[in-house]
């Protein structure tokens, strides 16, 4: 999957989810952000 439309993806998911939230009501959102992070790093193996 190209990396472009993998971000164009999150992004809109994170977008709509926004305008669909009730007024007066923040979305729950978790930004995890990893550099030089493996395969081996995650230990779901």
């Amino acid at each position: 999957m190209k990396p472009y439309f993998l971000s164009f993806t999150f992004l809109l998911c994170g977008a709509l989810s926004v305008l669909a939230a009730p007024d007066g009501e923040r979305p729950n959102v978790i930004l995890i952000m990893a550099d030089d992070m493996g395969y081996e790093a995650l230990s779901s193996n």
